[in-house]
């Protein structure tokens, strides 16, 4: 009788705050595990890396999953509404050729306008900093993680100061149709916020645009083949994307810093090593632990063929922790050469707004290494339980000044 792989069971990870050890133990019975219904997981770098690339397994979204999850589990999943159709519509959802069309158009918008935003972020991280040095208290997320790249997003989708409290609620609550998991009341409300977020952004466009230096101008003045209303939705994408990125790496990478203080103490030593850091924590704990593909032409792993209609689960985080790819993996070391984590996916589907994460936590962690000599636990992390994601609603530090 064949021997089954083992089975990974993505509710239980997500709810570990170290999901790592679990991690270890699959990757250690092979490369391949079994997950949820028609669906399978992967767990070793190698395999992750060369399937991120594979054009026979195409971009997958969980709201799509209705008629692959048992009945009993069905309440969970996504239902049928604007939210459902917004994730489908996003870029990260696309695939070929509608996703070349969006992804190039996007980024065609972004790069002309991220000049700027390093000194944009320092200067907002030192008016934050001022305040933290005088209390000696600093919050990663509620104070700088999440206002900070929130600000300068909004700064790109030319929202107006008075309009980003409304905007900011209801992105959050979009946010959430991304899970795994998205219960009645929180499909609901995603429901209502893509419905007034499209509205938002129609009315803006129609009164303001094509002529504003925003994100969303841009891509209509350089639009050719794609239709409006998906450039609406990724423009709202580009939020959501960029801001969950940039919040669980800033707040989960100061909290990795402030519980290892030989890594704070050699940044401190040389601030020049902060890209370097940057890069180490995004593999040593990835904003994102996994991403969905869905087979389209039988794909062989690990001396098993899966068949067209399964779900391959890549995940990440156990890629990046991968003791065939990286030396001692479970260490951070902010001086890590090389360093070719897949935090941000790769091939056509590698992160749209990778580099404006990248820009904004190296803004953010220039000047806490510059100003900040003690960087300490001040209490027990928040976690959000995230399927998907490490993330967190609260990081309280100690700070104090150099």
């Amino acid at each position: 009788m064949a021997v089954l792989p083992p089975k990974y069971d993505v509710f239980a990870v997500a709810d570990q705050d170290d999901p790592y050890p679990a991690y270890a133990t699959l990757r250690a019975a092979g490369a391949l595990c079994r997950a949820g219904p028609g669906q399978w997981a992967v767990t070793r770098y190698a395999e992750v890396a060369a399937l991120l690339r594979d054009e026979r397994l195409a971009q997958f979204q969980f709201a799509e999953a209705y008629e692959l999850v048992p009945e009993s589990a069905r309440k969970l999943v996504l239902p049928d509404g604007p939210a459902r159709s917004f994730t489908r519509r996003s870029v990260v959802a696309l695939n070929r050729p509608p996703h070349t069309s969006v992804r190039r158009l996007m980024t065609k918008a972004l790069i002309p306008m991220m000049s700027g935003i390093p000194a944009a972020v320092a200067a907002m991280t030192d008016r934050v900093l001022d305040a933290a040095a005088e209390r000696g208290q600093l919050d990663a997320v509620r104070e700088l993680g999440h206002p900070v790249p929130y600000a300068v997003l909004c700064e790109l989708l030319g929202v107006p100061p008075d309009d980003r409290a409304e905007f900011g609620a209801h992105a959050a609550d979009l946010a959430r149709a991304f899970a795994l998991a998205v219960p009645d009341a929180a499909a609901a409300a995603a429901d209502r916020a893509v419905a007034w977020l499209r509205g938002y952004f129609w009315e803006r466009m129609s009164r303001d645009r094509p002529g504003g230096p925003d994100f969303l101008s841009r891509m209509v003045r350089h639009n050719r083949e794609v239709d409006a209303d998906l450039l609406v939705d990724n423009a709202i994408f580009l939020m959501l994307a960029g801001l969950e990125t940039s919040v669980n790496l800033i707040g989960g990478g100061m909290l990795a810093l402030a519980q290892r203080p030989d890594q704070w103490a050699r940044l401190r030593e040389d601030p020049a090593r902060v890209q370097a850091a940057v890069e180490e924590l995004l593999r040593f704990d990835a904003p994102t632990r996994m991403t969905a593909r869905l087979v389209t032409a039988p794909v062989e792993v690990d001396g098993r063929t899966l068949r067209p209609g399964r779900v391959v689960l890549l995940l990440i985080g156990s890629a990046n922790h991968d003791e065939r790819q990286f030396t001692r993996p479970d260490r951070l070391d902010v001086t890590r050469q090389p360093n070719h984590h897949l935090s941000f996916g790769s091939g056509v589907h590698h992160c749209v707004g990778a580099a404006l994460a990248r820009l904004e936590a190296a803004a953010v962690l220039d000047r806490l290494v510059r100003r900040f000599t003690q960087l300490e636990p001040a209490g027990q992390p928040l976690r959000d339980a995230s399927t998907g994601l490490r993330s967190y609603a609260s990081v309280p530090l100690a700070v104090g000044p150099r």
